[in-house]
C-alpha cells in the first residue's frame, strides 16, 4: 500500500518528466512543407566515371535544366570538357570539330557534345542533344566491370528497348563476346519520371556485341516510333499516340 508521501513523490516525478507524444499529422505536414525542395541541377558535381555522370543525368530527367545551362556551366559542374555546336556558323562548327578531334586524340577522359536540332541531316533530329563522348578506341566501361557490358551499379533497367526495323541483327564480330545487360543493335530508353513528351529522356544504343556505343540525352522525350523523338508535342502527348507507343514492341 502506497503511503501519501509515495503518491506525492510519484506525482512530482510525473510532472517533471511529461510523457512524449508522437507528432501529429499537422506537425508532420508542416515539417514536410518546410523541407528544402529539389532544385533542378542543384546537385551536379564533378564526375570521375561515366557511371557517376549517368546517375546525375538520370536524376535530372524531370526538368530541362541540363539544356538550360551554358557549356561553361556544364564544364564547371561536371569537370568535363564540353564542345558546343549550337548557334554556330559552318566555319565555327568546323573549327569546333577540329578542336574536338585533337582533344579526342590526346586525352583519355570523357567529354560532352552539345548538338543542335538537325532535321535535314540523316539523323532527322528535331531536338537538342547532349552526348557523352569517349576517346577513340575506348569503351564506356559502365558498371566498372571490364569483363562484361554492364549497367551502372544500382541503375534501373530501361523503361523501353527498341530496335529500328532497318537494322538487321548480325553475329557479334568478336569470337568470345562478353556478357551484356544490353540487347544488340538496340536503343535502351530511360524516360523522365512523368513520362512527359516535353521533358528529356536518356538513350543508350548498343552495338552488335551488346556494348554501349552511344549515350544521348534528348531535350524532348522520344515517341513510340523510330527515330523515337517527338516532332509534334501535341501529337506525341495525345491518347492515341500514347496507346500506339505502348502497343509497339521491339521488332
Amino acid at each position: 500500500m502506497k503511503t501519501p508521501f509515495t503518491l506525492l513523490t510519484l506525482a512530482t516525478l510525473t510532472a517533471c518528466h511529461p510523457q512524449s507524444h508522437a507528432p501529429n499529422a499537422a506537425s508532420t505536414a508542416i515539417a514536410s512543407s518546410t523541407a528544402p525542395a529539389h532544385k533542378p541541377c542543384g546537385s551536379l558535381k564533378t564526375v570521375q566515371t561515366a557511371d557517376e555522370l549517368l546517375q546525375q543525368i538520370r536524376g535530372e530527367l524531370g526538368s530541362s535544366c541540363l539544356f538550360d545551362l551554358s557549356a561553361a556551366e556544364l564544364e564547371a559542374a561536371w569537370g568535363l570538357k564540353v564542345f558546343d555546336y549550337r548557334n554556330q556558323s559552318e566555319e565555327q562548327r568546323d573549327a569546333q570539330f577540329e578542336a574536338m578531334l585533337a582533344y579526342d586524340q590526346t586525352q583519355t577522359a570523357l567529354y560532352i557534345k552539345r548538338l543542335p536540332p538537325s532535321p535535314n541531316d540523316f539523323t532527322y533530329n528535331h531536338t537538342d542533344e547532349i552526348q557523352i563522348a569517349k576517346s577513340s578506341g575506348k569503351r564506356y566501361n559502365l558498371g566498372g566491370d571490364s569483363n562484361q557490358y554492364a549497367l551502372p551499379a544500382g541503375f534501373p533497367p530501361p523503361n523501353d528497348t527498341r530496335r529500328p526495323e532497318e537494322i538487321k541483327p548480325t553475329l557479334c564480330a568478336q569470337k568470345s563476346p562478353k556478357p551484356s545487360d544490353y540487347q544488340p543493335f538496340a536503343f535502351h530508353i530511360w524516360t523522365n519520371p512523368e513520362h512527359r513528351a516535353d521533358l528529356p529522356q536518356l538513350v543508350i544504343f548498343a552495338d552488335g556485341c551488346g556494348a554501349p556505343e552511344t549515350i544521348t540525352v534528348y531535350r524532348q522525350a522520344l515517341s513510340g516510333t523510330y527515330p523515337f523523338y517527338c516532332t509534334d508535342l501535341a501529337q506525341c502527348t495525345s491518347p492515341a499516340a500514347s496507346e500506339a507507343a505502348s502497343n509497339t514492341g521491339a521488332p
